[in-house]
């Protein structure tokens, strides 16, 4: 063992496997995900048992970056398509302004209900063939039509407290018609009264979120 740490130490075989100095650099705009720099861990500390020197072990690391560039082309690739397809899909459902104000109402409601630091991370999460969930045009239908149900609602897209604050500014409203001989017969109008209906339940919804 000695004669084998002594013939280690002159080919440049560091005491431990955290103590090699990697030059090898991942790819400009290649991500390093943790998981990924932990397998670099692993690698170290095999070819550190078996005496791999310095330059063996950068090399080890060059080809692993390699590796990982190539993987991240295609996934950009395939992320690429299926945002293309998944645009494609949407707009031949939703034809023209149709589109945007279905995409809007999207975003709005899983910022509404999940907060915009989760929304975030949930519409770029990958899925198990590279493609974005983001990039589902089931998924963009669902919430679309999830929010076709909230865009009369006047707090619909904002903060709790700010939503509560609107509901009870739009009723008050109405309920002040009764104050004059005119708001009193507008006040009295189905339309009128279905509007106040929808409004006290849409603030008793909002309540009991």
């Amino acid at each position: 063992p000695e004669d084998i740490a002594a013939w280690n130490k002159a080919r440049g075989v560091p005491e431990a496997p955290d103590k090699y100095t990697i030059t090898a650099k991942a790819p400009e705009g290649v991500e390093v995900p943790e998981q990924a720099k932990q397998t670099l861990g692993v690698i170290n500390d095999r070819l550190h048992k078996i005496g791999a020197d310095t330059a063996t072990v950068n090399a080890a690391h060059e080809l692993f970056y390699e590796q990982l560039a190539a993987e991240t082309a295609v996934r950009a690739e395939v992320q690429q398509a299926a945002h293309a397809a998944c645009e494609a899909a949407l707009k031949a459902k939703w034809r023209g302004a149709d589109y945007e104000t279905n995409v809007q109402s999207a975003n709005r409601v899983l910022v509404q209900f999940a907060g915009q630091e989760f929304a975030d991370e949930f519409v770029t999460r990958e899925m198990a063939d590279g493609s974005r969930l983001g990039d589902d045009p089931n998924l963009i239908t669902f919430l679309a039509q999830l929010g076709l149900q909230f865009r009369e609602d006047p707090g619909f897209g904002e903060a709790p407290a700010v939503a509560a604050a609107s509901l009870k500014e739009e009723i008050k409203k109405i309920m002040d018609l009764r104050l004059t001989d005119e708001g009193t017969r507008d006040y009295d109008k189905p339309e009128t009264q279905a509007r106040l209906a929808k409004l006290i339940e849409q603030r008793d919804r909002q309540a009991a979120r």
